[in-house]
């Protein structure tokens, strides 16, 4: 999937806990910038400083971290730590794959806190760290440093723009505005781009999807949330047979009418009993 630069090619604003001086700050802040201070500088070294990157209303999927050092001296960034909002909290970031070229595996590390992530050696070097989450602003805490807190830096994010939109076309692709009408339906749209990144794109797949998968790998966390997913998928597998019952009303009885939909009726209520014994497990 492509990459975009925050820092280069999209609109999104940068802040800071302190800085050194005017000229220390948001210019030239992008790694191998070679003006000026060629960094964000912090005004004073301690583990309270940090970057925020905010993307307004809109919510990117975060795919790459990029630290280098400051141009003009032998000033960076050792470690740090990854903070993001995902439109509910503040979540601290864990590397879900615990790669050792990314972490620092240090056992006196609070996970609650995150994970402190190895950044430069050198003012030159840029560090990549691959990161997977979705979030409206970001903050990258540095936690232990070179002689001053100093860091050029980018934060790759997943073209927004491609993912959505049909080739040489500014329209949303069809089975994307199928998708969206869906949640929307539903109230859901929140998640519309949580099922696109997670490959969820279109209704056939949507079908398939367990209540694991809404949880875990979409991240639908409030349990009324998914059932009420749950309930439409259901319905998207089992659509109402209005035609069938109208061509057929004089040729079945009643009770078979009423058999054939407490048989779906059971299969519903199977389904929310199993969600409901997940979540107490």
């Amino acid at each position: 999937m492509d990459l975009i630069s925050s820092v280069d090619d999209y609109n999104c604003t940068v802040n800071f806990s302190s800085i050194w001086a005017p000229d220390h700050t948001n210019y030239h802040l992008n790694c191998n910038a070679r003006v000026g201070s060629s960094s964000w500088c912090a005004g004073v070294n301690d583990e309270n400083q940090y970057v925020l990157i905010s993307y307004g209303t809109n919510k990117v999927r975060v795919k790459k971290i990029l630290i280098q050092g400051r141009g003009n001296s032998d000033q960076h960034v050792k470690e740090f730590k990854i903070k993001y909002f995902d439109g509910r909290e503040w979540i601290n970031y864990k590397n879900k794959h615990n790669d050792n070229n990314n972490n620092n595996d240090n056992d006196n590390d609070n996970e609650n806190d995150g994970y402190a992530f190895i950044a430069n050696n050198d003012r030159n070097t840029i560090k990549e760290v691959d990161v997977n989450f979705l979030a409206y602003s970001l903050m990258i805490l540095p936690t232990k440093w070179n002689a001053h807190i100093s860091m050029r830096f980018d934060v790759l994010i997943s073209n927004p723009y491609k993912i959505l939109m049909m080739e040489d076309s500014d329209e949303m692709a069809p089975h994307l505005t199928e998708v969206l009408q869906f949640l929307k339906n539903i109230r859901c749209e929140r998640y519309f781009d949580d099922f696109v990144e997670e490959g969820f794109d279109d209704l056939e797949i949507i079908k398939q999807l367990s209540e694991h998968e809404l949880k875990n790998d979409i991240g639908v966390k409030t349990l009324g949330h998914r059932k009420k997913l749950l309930r439409s998928i259901f319905n998207l597998n089992n659509p109402p047979e209005e035609n069938y019952i109208i061509n057929s009303i004089n040729d079945i009885s009643k009770e078979e009418l009423y058999n054939k939909y407490q048989d779906l009726y059971k299969l519903y209520q199977e389904q929310n009993f199993q969600i409901e014994n997940n979540n107490q497990i």
